[in-house]
């Protein structure tokens, strides 16, 4: 197959040895007749059979190509429109075309797009170098709208393009002569794709100083009007173009220093009252109190326990309370409980009369739980110990709560500590009765502090929250940094339903959803949250005029309150207050090497890499995993002589749009490493 390759490009030589010796002979024929010499035809790239060729000398029958894309199939790789296949990838491509025709580029109307964008995407796979890329991110027509320059493997400069994620719709390749004939020509557009929703992308070769071209590239999607523009100053000197600088004309890359004022935050209902602790070292070591002549000891088990019944009648729940009590007969005679009842204090602290409860009931130990009896009746053996349960029922006007941390405990209603009583009666009619003491934890609401220790590994960033004092849940919501630093925006209703949105890559959007509004507030309705009377809504605060998304409104009602809060979204740092630099900038390969950075903001997830230079792959990397805003680390040089840059890469910043290798970094700065012999 090596060989087969081989002969492939020998061919393509020789065709292209004699298209330039016809385009001399037609420029000597031009100056022997006197007439002016003529403008260089351009040499075109089928793309579909992938050969180079001329306009002129293309006729209906010089084209073979598969009007089918190679297709995996199984085992085998197959061209549909002809069922001719091979179990080798490369030999597969190989195979002649199955239809006959005049070439075509990506001028024309008809090409096979699936041909050349197989093509296309093997050219830009094998390229050496990226010197630039483009990635824009359009909400109208969703995907990525992306352009890049490189070198390619066959040392020619290239343009490739997109519309989405691993979709090319365009390509031009260059040798350094054919570079050279736009020296003298001005600026021309060589790689154009529009459409009608209102993206473009352009690429264009200029002139530029001395033996010099500019290969400059402009991505404008739908949903903005700034145009990203980068271009590449090349080097033509050589056999091999040279990449001597990278110059950046886009439109949003001017910083805007407007300040932003934000409206007041608004914070209206009351707040829930968590109240004290009250379940702290609750006396459980009450005496029993008897009638003479009872033989009947009580002693409690544990602690006191709350619950409510979601039974109602007459407009009232049950708030109940349960005890566990070790039960002694110390007499001869068995002994008969025929009754119970239950009775609490109304004042604080165990001070102040006694109320009956509505109910009191029994029960006896299960697997699981205690099975309250239908009636009190209870036998316990002469000289015999026992386990037996006591619940005392208090009705309370009203819904009862929810299940859930509020129906776990004495309604605000009850006296805290609430002391309770529970009198027993024997078959004789004797009394006994024990005291225990059930007291509220306080209420467990969610707060800044507990969301930024659970949510906001990175930094809480703003915060927002309001109560529903009829049922003791909070709802609240959180803008903050994940440890990645990834920037979030996550709403909880009642302290449940969680869910997390990355808006740190949603600016553009956010943008685009107000122009397309006329808003400069505009609501994000997929992160809204209802349950019950209770909203949780999110806004993003946008500058029209300069398209920039510049602040987050947060608002919560509940059925008792409101609240709304404002912030300014991070933007990002500012380059001159960051540094990375790289000691020594010469030195011997496998000799150590020290990176030191200084960034704005630090997390664990950001990585420093050694790429040669405008390389795909990294040859070294280490993450900041202490997240430090300033830094050093050695690590060796890399094995082979070159030109090498260090890139400081943040966590939340990684985009990876294309499929490949796209990404943003803040930081940059080489070094050279020279053979050691």
């Amino acid at each position: 197959m090596a060989e087969l390759g081989e002969i492939k490009k020998i061919l393509q030589d020789i065709r292209r040895n004699q298209l330039d010796i016809i385009l001399r002979l037609e420029t000597i024929e031009d100056k022997l007749g006197g007439g002016a010499p003529s403008v260089p035809e351009p040499i075109l790239t089928c793309v579909q059979c992938q050969k180079e060729y001329k306009e002129s000398q293309s006729t209906e029958s010089y084209c073979k190509y598969h009007p089918s894309p190679l297709q995996s199939a199984g085992w085998d790789y197959i061209f549909r429109c002809c069922n001719q296949k091979s179990k080798d990838f490369d030999a597969a491509k190989l195979i002649p075309g199955c239809k006959k025709g005049k070439h075509c580029s990506e001028h024309h109307e008809n090409y096979t797009y699936a041909a050349y964008t197989t093509f296309m995407a093997d050219m830009v796979r094998k390229s050496l170098q990226v010197w630039l890329e483009v990635d824009v991110t359009d909400f109208v027509s969703p995907g990525c709208k992306w352009a890049e320059v490189g070198l390619s493997e066959e040392n020619k400069v290239y343009i490739a393009c997109g519309e989405h994620k691993n979709r090319y719709n365009g390509i031009k390749l260059f040798s350094v002569e054919q570079l050279k004939e736009y020296t003298d020509e001005g600026s021309s557009v060589v790689l154009k794709k529009t459409s009608d929703t209102g993206w473009s992308i352009k690429g264009s070769v200029t002139v530029a100083e001395g033996p010099a071209v500019a290969i400059e590239v402009s991505v404008k999607p739908a949903s903005s009007s700034q145009v990203t523009t980068k271009r590449a100053i090349l080097n033509l000197t050589g056999t091999v173009p040279a990449l001597d600088r990278i110059e950046d004309l886009s439109t949003s890359s001017q910083k805007v220093t407007t300040s932003y004022t934000l409206p007041e935050d608004v914070t209206e209902g009351p707040v829930i009252d968590v109240g004290e602790d009250y379940s702290k070292n609750r006396k459980t070591d009450y005496k029993t109190e008897a009638d003479e002549g009872c033989t009947l000891q009580l002693q409690q088990k544990g602690d006191t326990k709350a619950n409510s019944s979601l039974e109602t009648r007459d407009g009232k729940w049950n708030n109940l309370f349960t005890a566990t009590l070790i039960v002694t007969n110390s007499d001869n005679d068995n002994l008969a409980i025929t009754d119970v009842e239950g009775y609490y204090c109304t004042g604080d602290d165990g001070t102040g009369d006694w109320a009956k409860c509505d109910d009191a009931w029994i029960g006896v130990e299960s697997y699981r739980n205690y099975r309250f009896l239908d009636t009190p009746n209870f036998n316990i053996e002469s000289a015999k110990t026992g386990t037996l349960a006591v619940r005392l029922n208090i009705k309370i006007p009203g819904t009862p709560p929810s299940e859930g941390k509020p129906g776990w405990r004495a309604h605000k209603s009850l006296p805290q500590p609430l002391h309770l009583k529970a009198v027993f009666t024997d078959q004789k009619d004797r009394k006994a009765s024990i005291r225990f003491e059930f007291g509220n934890p306080p209420i467990d609401v969610s707060t800044r502090e507990k969301r930024e220790s659970s949510w906001a590994k990175g930094g809480l960033y703003s915060y927002c929250f309001a109560d529903n004092v009829e049922n003791f849940q909070r709802s609240d919501a959180a803008i903050f940094f994940q440890s990645d630093g990834i920037l979030c925006y996550q709403p909880a209703i009642e302290g449940v339903g969680v869910s997390t949105h990355y808006i740190g890559s949603k600016m553009g959007e956010f943008v685009y959803r107000a122009k397309k509004a006329g808003k400069a507030e505009v609501e994000i309705e997929n992160y809204a949250k209802m349950k019950e009377g209770t909203e949780l809504r999110a806004y993003a605060l946008v500058d029209l005029e300069n398209e920039i998304a510049y602040g987050f409104k947060m608002t919560i009602k509940t059925p008792t309150s409101f609240a709304s809060t404002h912030c300014l979204l991070p933007q990002p740092p500012d380059p001159s207050t960051m540094s990375l630099t790289v000691s020594p900038e010469s030195v011997k390969a496998g000799n150590e090497i020290t990176i030191k950075w200084q960034v704005a903001r630090a997390f664990k997830g950001d990585r420093i890499y050694v790429y040669p230079q405008y390389g795909k792959k990294n040859v070294d990397k280490m993450y900041n995993k202490q997240a430090e805003l300033t830094g050093e680390v050695t690590m060796k040089a890399p094995s082979t002589a070159g030109v090498y840059e260090v890139r400081y890469y943040p966590s939340s910043l990684s985009t990876n749009v294309t499929g490949y290798y796209h990404d943003v970094y803040w930081l940059n700065t080489k070094f050279t490493v020279v053979q050691s012999w």
